[in-house]
């Protein structure tokens, strides 16, 4: 699982590096071989909404919510789909994410937001900064991996806690 904010330090980068660049044209922005890169290559493997951006090179409103500065930590499944179920750690707000999806179709309800339209349809709030989100096809599903045992705290959001 990547430690983006340890990833930040390894490579010499400042502690806000954001790891989720969102470029016009797919070649600016990614240097393989450099700090940036590299830190960009560690989101691909574990940000729902960079995968899908560096397969596509369109921005999901997910993407352009996230502040990627403030993501310490991420897990995903890689071998399976881009939207399969994932989890990051951030200090961004909830709220904020809610507030800036809001514009994009995404409903909140409590502790979730979702949008059936969007790649990554389901983000739910894990609590402790940790969010679990994927697509229609995850299995299981963001909701599922957040809920009580057995789906619950074993899940992904339970692999970012054991990571501090």
């Amino acid at each position: 699982m990547p430690e983006l904010a340890a990833a930040r330090e390894e490579l010499g980068l400042p502690e806000d590096a954001d790891p989720t660049p969102v470029v016009s044209d797919p070649g600016d922005g990614y240097d393989p071989g450099t700090p940036e890169g590299d830190l960009l290559d560690a989101a691909i493997l574990s940000v729902p909404s960079v995968r899908i951006y560096a397969q596509t090179f369109a921005a999901t409103p997910l993407l352009r919510a996230l502040d990627g500065a403030a993501i310490t930590a991420a897990a995903a499944d890689i071998a399976g789909s881009p939207t399969a179920a994932a989890a990051i750690q951030t200090s961004q707000s909830f709220d904020d994410l809610a507030g800036e999806l809001a514009g994009d179709g995404y409903e909140r309800d409590g502790d979730a937001i979702s949008n059936p339209d969007e790649p990554i349809s389901d983000i739910v709030d894990a609590g402790d900064g940790v969010w679990v989100m994927g697509g229609e096809d995850a299995d299981p599903g963001p909701q599922e991996l957040v809920d009580p045992p057995p789906g619950g705290p074993q899940g992904l959001s339970e692999l970012l806690r054991t990571s501090d």
